[in-house]
């Protein structure tokens, strides 16, 4: 029975990564899709009071968007070239 506990819990915290991971991205394409509705609407980028390039929210939360993209498909990358769909 120990040994089946060990087995389950490392599966529970890559589950738990994994759900982690789709929360964070989901809440990324969020704010992409939101800062992209507003830069529609004003007609002109909303401002961030931040250094250029850097200064416009769209722009930024879309650049945040692609890195963690990158990162999210280079770390899961084996497993999705191995799943087959059933």
């Amino acid at each position: 029975m120990l040994a089946q506990l060990r087995r389950i819990r490392p599966q529970v915290e890559r589950e738990i990564r994994v759900l982690a991971s789709d929360v964070i991205l989901a809440f990324i394409t969020l704010n992409v899709v939101v800062s992209g509705i507003l830069d529609w609407g004003r007609g002109t980028p909303v401002p961030l009071p931040f250094p250029r390039p850097l200064d416009r929210w769209h722009l930024l939360s879309s650049v945040v968007l692609v890195v963690y993209l990158v990162v999210h498909v280079s770390r899961r990358w084996k497993r999705i070239r191995r799943s087959t769909i059933r």
